[in-house]
């Protein structure tokens, strides 16, 4: 950061050795980080029961709702927020938080799957990649720099966004080294060819494996079904003929389109002053590529219902059912996210949990998810059963659904989710790093800065009367579209249109 006003002036002295901060921040985080493991951080991806769900009795579970008092303060005294739109077109949100002496911030560029277009798996290969070298610096001195002042660094990429992961302590000396790496990472990768094929190679590895894995094959079936002619269909992954055809002059120009300033949000909470937080972005931001903010993603239809199985030889049927539902922006999101709580949400509590699990015997899990995204994402329920129960058990979900949509959730229902629910927003809340997921969230999504800390309140004055006409609005269980995977033999399924999986 040499062209820029030295953070150490805004920095105040440390009273401690760096031994000692060392020390302290281990501890510290370690508690957090045990903590923050009783939340799920999930925008994407079907969120799975912990092992401790799955086994722990519905009594135990029920109580530990009861426990939850239902007079949780939720006006309580949130930390200011500071955003901006930096000269670089990134925009940033910081939130000062100098209790720890540590900083963690994401990058989160407009470069998911969804920007893949003719080359399925190029999102993902570019950010894959970004950890194998820059053009000063090979992926055994990146890790070792990283390494050697003691922050973490990952990356990602899903359907909506790509992001990059640091987390470091304060202390300018292992900071700056820091903040020095990952700005070089994210605007000068290399793209060595022999990383190039490596990764390659393994993403087709990673290919062949999800063939046969029935539940893989059941979510690609689903959102191809959901989404034919909309990029949310694309398989993100890659597929074997698109693989192969790219090149390393591909990726630096999907790199140079979609890792751009004006593409970005950048996401910083940690023992810093909003002056090093402006500084901080400025770097991020000074050497990357300056073309425009990636174009909206068309809105997603609503396609025709479709029930499609696709024979697999196994003991079990997986099963995913749904329709297209709701961006992350919509205003009845609070409304159907409570609703989803009380329906398959909320595991062995939830209505499909013990109709499905505890009366009938046909799943040991079962659970429902309303996945908001840039455009309009699914609404899913997800199950495995035997194959002979597979028709019995789509009949007991749509009686679960129609039930619930007709009618709405009883008042105790929904006072037991808003208790629960409160109880998640308390530990999304309780570390650094899940104050800067929901912060880079608000920045992806352009969500009002409110929403960071106030969606409880929100939540909290969802009523009945909401939650049924927006389950009746946006869901109706005669028209959804129904994937099944497992065999046929001995199976009562009447599934009209019958595929293989890919090959």
């Amino acid at each position: 950061m040499t062209d820029q006003a030295p953070l150490l002036d805004a920095e105040p002295k440390s009273r401690f050795s760096r031994k000692t901060l060392n020390f302290l921040a281990f501890g510290l985080v370690s508690v957090i980080a045990l903590l923050s493991l009783t939340g799920t951080e999930s925008t994407e991806n079907t969120q799975q029961e912990s092992s401790a769900a799955q086994t722990a009795p519905p009594e135990n579970a029920i109580r530990a709702i009861e426990q939850i008092s239902p007079n949780i303060d939720l006006n309580w005294q949130s930390p200011e927020v500071h955003h901006w739109v930096n000269e670089a077109g990134a925009r940033v949100y910081f939130v000062a938080s100098p209790q720890l002496p540590m900083l963690d911030i994401r990058l989160i560029f407009n470069a998911g799957s969804a920007r893949d277009a003719t080359k399925p798996g190029i999102a993902r290969l570019t950010n894959a990649l970004l950890a194998a070298g820059t053009k000063q610096l090979n992926a055994t001195e990146v890790a070792a720099g990283f390494e050697k002042v003691g922050a973490q660094f990952g990356l990602g990429a899903y359907r909506d966004m790509a992001l990059i992961r640091l987390r470091s302590l304060s202390e300018l000396n292992q900071l700056m080294p820091a903040l020095d790496l990952l700005a070089n990472i994210v605007s000068s990768p290399a793209f060595p060819a022999d990383a190039i094929t490596r990764d390659k190679n393994q993403m087709l590895a990673g290919i062949q494996h999800a063939q046969l894995q029935p539940g893989s094959i059941a979510s690609k079936a689903f959102y191809q079904a959901l989404f034919p002619d909309h990029p949310y269909g694309i398989a993100g992954a890659g597929t074997e003929d698109s693989i192969p055809l790219i090149k390393a002059v591909d990726l630096n120009k999907f790199h140079q389109q979609y890792y751009a300033s004006q593409n970005l949000t950048i996401a910083l909470v940690g023992a810093i002053s909003v002056n090093q937080a402006k500084q901080i972005a400025n770097r991020m931001t000074r050497d990357l590529p300056t073309g425009a903010a990636a174009a909206p993603l068309a809105k997603s239809p609503i396609g025709a219902p479709q029930r499609q199985h696709i024979e697999f030889e196994s003991n079990q049927t997986h099963i995913l059912m749904g329709t297209t539902a709701i961006r992350r922006d919509n205003p009845d999101r609070f409304a159907l996210i409570l609703g989803n709580e009380i329906l398959g949400g909320g595991a062995l509590t939830s209505l499909l949990g013990q109709e499905i699990r505890q009366k009938r015997g046909l799943s040991y899990s079962v659970s429902s998810h309303f996945i908001a995204m840039q455009s309009q994402g699914p609404f899913q329920i997800s199950l495995q059963t035997r194959n002979d129960q597979t028709q019995q058990a789509l009949d007991a979900i749509l009686q679960v659904l129609s039930q619930f949509v007709e009618q709405g959730p009883t008042q105790q229902q929904l006072d037991d989710a808003k208790r629960q629910m409160a109880g998640h927003s308390l530990f999304s809340n309780a570390s650094n790093a899940g104050i800067a997921s929901q912060l880079g969230s608000v920045g992806f999504y352009r969500l009002p800065i409110e929403s960071v800390f106030k969606n409880q309140l929100q939540v909290q004055q969802v009523t009945r009367e909401q939650v049924k006409a927006a389950f009746q609005h946006y869901l109706d269980p005669k028209k959804l579209t129904i994937i099944t995977v497992g065999s046929r033999k001995n199976s009562a399924t009447d599934a009209p249109n019958s595929s293989q999986p890919d090959q």
